[in-house]
């Protein structure tokens, strides 16, 4: 099930997946100094496009502090349905990562961002160009977990992007 960016399909259609770390419950505690305010459904859509990731939560809680007042809802109205999960802060943050790249990280996140869906390590360094082994691609895999870029996705080795890191990367590193 592979598609290329651009084919038609927004970042934000890609698959649904369980949100891996802050819940809607700690999404809310974590953000007890922003005053946010919100229903349950705006939290769980703010999780959601966070993907979970307790440092992209509280940037956006700052963004929602500052220019809405604290009001959840209308940050999603407003800034996600205008500019996607990635802007601002996030932009920001994901950009000093995007430098910090090693061409064969670039290439994996490239080719994560190319599948769109979880992706076993086995066909990802088959995937590779033929210089790049296996085993340079597994560490490539484990500096991008560290820094929050990867995430191990249901069923053993198999990997996947967060979806505001798949906007992104479809952003900025593949169509470019």
């Amino acid at each position: 099930a592979r598609r290329a960016p651009g084919g038609g399909a927004s970042a934000t259609a890609a698959p649904a997946r369980r949100a891996r770390g802050v819940g809607g419950g700690g999404a809310h505690a974590l953000l007890a100094d922003e005053t946010p305010r919100g229903r349950a459904a705006s939290w769980a859509v703010l999780v959601h496009h966070s993907g979970g990731n307790g440092l992209a939560l509280k940037i956006v809680g700052e963004t929602f502090r500052q220019v809405y007042d604290g009001a959840v809802g209308a940050f999603l109205e407003d800034a996600v349905a205008r500019y996607g999960t990635v802007f601002g802060g996030i932009r920001q943050l994901l950009d000093a990562q995007a430098e910090r790249l090693s061409p064969i990280e670039r290439a994996v996140l490239s080719r994560m961002a190319v599948e769109r869906e979880p992706i076993k390590l086995a066909e990802l360094s088959a995937e590779m160009p033929p210089n790049i082994d296996r085993s340079t691609v597994i560490e490539a895999v484990e500096t991008l977990r560290r820094r929050s870029l990867v995430e191990r996705a249901d069923g053993g080795a198999t990997f996947t992007l967060q979806s505001m890191v798949l906007e992104y990367v479809t952003d900025r590193l593949v169509e470019t």
